[in-house]
């Protein structure tokens, strides 16, 4: 009889990364309400189910342990980096505009960080 290896418990750092991950696409509504472009039009109201369903599958796996949602956070996040010096980036004007701006970049970075740390490497590797 084997006996297979006990499930490691879920390390604090993904729990993390999941939630900001989930606070990242909820900034999606304030924002785009403050830009002024939050008004009923079935092109919106498809395009948001879309975002969200998007962020929904990619946070329920990466809490399920799917390797290639850590790996396709990491190729966005990275791709998004490498992309600033050649996108003219269009910085909001407003300051709580340019507040949550700045808040979805750091949290798609902290969630990358926090899926490259050692514990979270090893949880998603067994």
């Amino acid at each position: 009889m084997t006996v297979s290896p006990p499930i490691l418990q879920r390390p604090k750092a993904v729990l993390l990364a999941v939630w900001l991950y989930t606070f990242y696409a909820a900034l999606l509504v304030p924002r785009l309400w403050l830009r002024g472009s939050l008004h009923f039009s079935w092109p919106l109201v498809i395009a948001l189910t879309l975002a969200f369903g998007y962020f929904a599958v990619i946070v329920k796996s990466l809490y399920m342990r799917r390797r290639w949602a850590r790996w396709w956070v990491l190729f966005v996040t990275a791709g998004a980096i490498a992309s600033w010096p050649f996108v003219p980036v269009d910085l909001p004007s407003a300051t709580a505009e340019l507040t949550i701006f700045i808040g979805q970049v750091v949290t798609g970075i902290a969630v990358s960080g926090l899926l490259l740390l050692p514990s979270s490497a090893t949880w998603f590797r067994s």
